[in-house]
Formats: structure tokens, C-alpha cells, sequence
């Protein structure tokens, strides 16, 4: 093959990565009964996975509700069939928003509940948050309502060093579990003992709206908040940039007091849900924005995807918005087995970074770099609303997606069974662009490249000696262009390629002697 053929095939598969799935649907199933039930969290079991859902329904494959809406556990095996499935409530409404797996094999779990009966008890009015540990077979361990006498609403809930639990949500209580509430709604924070015990609890805020919807524990045994807030005021002492409201991230020491806080965004809309520590002492955080202006760039119109990166003390490093010219919003951001990120949540947008939307809304799904480049997207759904909140990383390229839809008809990828008015949707997913980490790729038996992705170098090494001398290595970035070529001898066969200051993306590379001709990618990343 000459290299005019290869140049041309090298075009060929990069238009062919733009435009084709990168997500490869292996199977998909839909869960619940004839009125809306919908999957919120994933986790894995031993031999399958466990789905967390809120279930309006009680019928069909959701029995035993307690009445409204209850949270619903479901056991499945590896292809999706039930093993069991268990709802917790009262009469009233009982959302799940949350998850987490404990050291013992079972589940922790977070939303909010008006019930005051059934397996509620304790609940101080109105709504409370609900926290319930259940084990590996889905007994109910234990449960607490937290709150006081007006609405309380249970977010997020993460593990803390000491084996207990830390929370976060929004209150508008100034009574019952619940002190030193500024007005309004508040960011709610409270620490719980392994057995579901209130250790310690704080009230976040302003004189405004301010809510509580992210939170991850810190090393240092206290938790980072990602909030949301109305107004410099009360709590609120940062550069607040204007509009109704900021990204407010609040670093908390292992007694709850505040260490430090930043607030992000700019002069419009501008909300935080989302954050994950990173190996470096910073923190990735997300959230949506229809700002353009102040901390934020980029914005494609209205409601966009705003990811950031902040050093340990909060310093803005770097931010990009994703999204299109209608909404788009983030419910999920999952460090992947390859170092990338993946966040999803729903578009309605169908232009700027979002193609393939199949409807009104879809679950939007995108990957990217430690950078905030964008490596690929795409759009899951019907010709009517789907949105996922959950992503579980199987490792080697292997996801499980879990949301809703609407869709009723079997249209676009909704290719399943049909249970009501909205199911509970579950897509087992391969990504095709996955081309392999721990520094190698298993592509051929004459070529070992690593380390894949590269940062500094990338080394090429002939493992067959039946290659020529003389064997030929061609590299090409990903629009075809010629970057590099080398020619192997018995005496050597290595090469090393310096990486340093390449831009990061996807590379091609070509093997070629008198007798084959070998063709991979790579890449880089910083």
C-alpha cells in the first residue's frame, strides 16, 4: 500500500469516527410497571448488578409499593434478568436520588420521603432526608429521617474515612435536626455514624436560594460541597459574579467547618451538582451554565454542560462548556479505568458538540480528557424524553447505562419491551473507540506500542523477528497527515517517539515490509 492509499483510508476512518457511534449497544431492557418508574444509580454485585430506581408503579415487575412512590432495588444477573427486586417506602412519595456500596457488601442510600408510616419512621414533617442501609439480599438494615418541620430534600450521600457517611441536600427547616437555617433553602450538610447516627450537621447559605447537590469526602477526612448559591451573603463570602445564582464549591474539615470557598460562573444561570477529587490535590467539578461571560467561555446557548478543574485551595484552572443551542444538563461525571472522564445526562440540543439527538430529549453521553477536550459523544434515544443518571465502568471499554425513557413505540435505540408511562432503561454498552491501557495494545502479534495513552514518548517495538529488515513505520495524526517514519534493523528493534509537545488526540500508525502491512492507533494525552 503506497502512502498516497494510506493517507486516503486514514481520512476515510477519521470521517467514519466523527460521524459512527462510538458506543456499540449490546443489549438493552426496560424495567417497571404500567405507571413511571425511574433508574437512578448502578452498582455491581459478585455476579451481576444491582439497579436503584424510584417506582410510581405496582404492577407489572414492581410489587409491593408502599403507595405514590417508593424506592425500588432490583438484582439482576450479567444479561439483565431479575434475581430479586425489593421497594422501601410509606403511603406517600419516597424518591431515590443516590447511592453508595459499603465495606460490607451492602448499600447505603439517600433521597427524600413525605411517608410517615411503613418502613418510614421519624420523620419531622413535610419532607425528610431518608437514609436506609440495606445488605447484600436487600433487608433493611436500618433508616433515619433528617429534618425538620418544613421541606428537606436528601441529594447525595458519600462514605466517609470512618466508615460512616456524609450528606448534602437542600432545607428550608429551621427546627427539628435542622440549626441555623439563613432563609430559604439552604445547603444542608450532616455526618452520619455507621449505624446511621447524627453525628454533627451544618446549614450552608445565603439570605437566596443556596442547594446542596454534590459532595465527595477528602482524604483529610472532611468533604468538598459542589452548591449552588443566590447571593453574597450570610455563609456566601466569595467573588459572586451576578445573575440568580453561582457555583459555590465549599471545602469542609472533618468537623464541618468551613476551610474555604469559591464561587465560579458568571453573570447568568449558573448551578453546580457535581465533583470529584483528583490524584493531584484538585478537583473536577460540573455543572450547567448560561453564562458567557465572568469565569466562563464558550457557552453554545442556553443551558450548557460547564465542566472546570480547580487546584486544592479552589483556583480556577481551566474550564470548557459542552453542549448545543437548547438545554443540556449534566446528572453523572465517572472517572474512567483509562483516565478519561465520562459525563452524561440529557440534551435537547441537536447543533454545537451534540449530534444524533432521535427526539424531544435524549441522554447525552460524552467523553473527555484530563484537559477537557472533548473525545466523543453521543445521543441515546426515542422520539420522546430519555435521561440517564448513572454510568457503571466494567473496565476495557464495557459500560452499563442506566436512565428513562418515555418512548413507548420502539423508535431510535429504544428497542425493548415496554412496561407503562416511563421505564427504568438499562443499555449494556462497548466503547469502539477503546484502544487499551496498563502500556500496551493488543492489536497484532509483530507491534507492542506503549505506554497507550502516551504523555512523554511512545515506544514501538517489534515483537516478531520474521519481520524484514528494513520493515517501515509510518505515523500519521488523525486527519491523515504524515508526522513521522522510521526503518527497523535487526539490531534495532525499537523506536522511540517524543510526544512532549504533540497535541493530544488519537494517532494512527503503519507497519509495512515486503511481506505485510500493519495498521494501529494510539494516544496521547497529557
Amino acid at each position: 500500500m503506497n502512502k498516497l492509499t494510506f493517507l486516503c483510508l486514514i481520512f476515510i476512518l477519521f470521517e467514519t469516527s466523527i460521524h459512527a457511534q462510538p458506543l456499540k449497544i449490546n443489549w438493552q431492557k426496560s424495567y417497571g410497571g404500567s405507571d413511571a418508574d425511574y433508574g437512578i444509580k448502578i452498582g455491581k454485585t459478585h455476579n451481576g448488578f444491582i439497579l436503584f430506581c424510584t417506582a410510581y408503579s405496582n404492577d407489572g415487575e414492581v410489587l409491593g409499593n408502599h403507595g405514590s412512590s417508593d424506592f425500588w432495588v432490583v438484582r439482576i444477573d450479567t444479561i439483565g434478568n431479575i434475581i430479586w427486586s425489593k421497594t422501601y417506602g410509606g403511603s406517600y412519595y419516597d424518591n431515590l436520588k443516590q447511592m453508595k456500596p459499603t465495606l460490607d457488601g451492602g448499600f447505603v442510600i439517600i433521597g427524600h420521603t413525605f411517608s410517615t408510616d411503613g418502613d418510614v419512621q421519624g420523620n419531622h414533617g413535610s419532607s425528610d432526608y431518608w437514609v436506609i442501609k440495606i445488605d447484600s439480599l436487600g433487608d433493611l438494615k436500618w433508616q433515619t429521617c433528617l429534618g425538620g418541620s418544613i421541606q428537606d430534600f436528601g441529594e447525595v450521600i458519600d462514605l466517609a474515612p470512618d466508615s460512616g457517611f456524609i450528606c448534602n441536600g437542600w432545607s428550608a427547616s429551621p427546627d427539628g435536626d435542622v440549626t441555623g437555617n439563613h432563609g430559604l433553602y439552604d445547603s444542608w450538610v450532616v455526618k452520619l455514624d455507621k449505624n446511621g447516627l447524627l453525628k454533627w450537621e451544618y446549614s450552608f447559605g445565603s439570605s437566596y436560594p443556596d442547594y446542596g447537590l454534590g459532595i465527595a469526602s477528602t482524604d483529610d477526612g472532611g468533604a468538598i460541597l459542589n452548591c449552588s448559591a443566590g447571593i453574597a451573603d450570610g455563609d456566601v463570602q466569595c467573588n459572586y459574579h451576578g445573575g440568580d445564582s453561582d457555583v459555590w464549591i465549599v471545602k469542609l474539615d472533618s468537623l464541618g467547618v468551613i476551610e474555604w470557598q469559591h464561587c465560579y460562573g458568571g453573570s447568568q444561570h449558573d448551578f453546580g451538582n457535581l465533583i470529584i477529587p483528583l490524584k493531584d490535590g484538585g478537583y473536577l467539578c460540573a455543572g450547567n451554565t448560561t453564562s458567557s461571560d465572568g469565569d466562563v467561555s464558550g457557552n453554545h446557548g442556553s443551558f450548557d454542560i460547564w465542566v472546570f478543574t480547580i487546584d486544592h485551595f479552589g483556583n480556577l484552572l481551566n474550564q470548557k462548556c459542552f453542549g448545543g443551542s437548547d438545554d443540556d444538563t449534566p446528572d453523572f461525571m465517572k472517572q474512567l479505568s483509562d483516565s478519561n472522564y465520562i459525563i452524561g445526562g440529557y440534551t435537547k440540543s441537536n447543533d454545537g458538540d451534540v449530534s444524533g439527538n432521535h427526539g424531544q430529549m435524549d441522554i447525552w453521553v460524552i467523553k473527555i480528557t484530563p484537559d477537557l477536550n472533548l473525545l466523543w459523544q453521543q445521543c441515546f434515544g426515542g422520539d420522546d424524553n430519555e435521561e440517564s443518571f448513572d454510568m457503571l465502568d466494567l473496565g476495557l471499554g464495557k459500560y452499563m447505562l442506566l436512565g428513562y425513557t418515555y418512548t413507548t413505540d420502539n423508535s431510535g435505540d429504544v428497542q425493548c419491551h415496554h412496561w407503562g408511562i416511563c421505564d427504568a432503561w438499562l443499555l449494556s454498552l462497548t466503547d469502539t473507540t477503546y484502544i487499551g491501557i496498563n502500556n500496551q495494545l493488543h492489536s497484532n502479534n509483530y507491534l507492542r506500542v506503549y505506554p497507550n495513552p502516551a504523555d512523554q514518548d511512545v515506544i514501538f517495538e517489534l515483537l516478531d523477528p520474521q519481520v524484514s529488515s528494513g520493515a517501515r513505520l509510518s505515523i500519521f495524526n488523525d486527519l491523515g497527515v504524515f508526522l513521522a517514519e522510521f526503518l527497523f534493523e535487526r539490531t534495532n528493534d525499537k523506536y522511540t517517539w517524543n510526544t512532549k509537545e504533540r497535541v493530544p488526540g488519537l494517532y494512527f500508525y503503519q507497519l509495512s515490509d515486503k511481506d505485510r502491512s500493519e495498521r494501529g492507533k494510539f494516544l496521547i494525552k497529557h
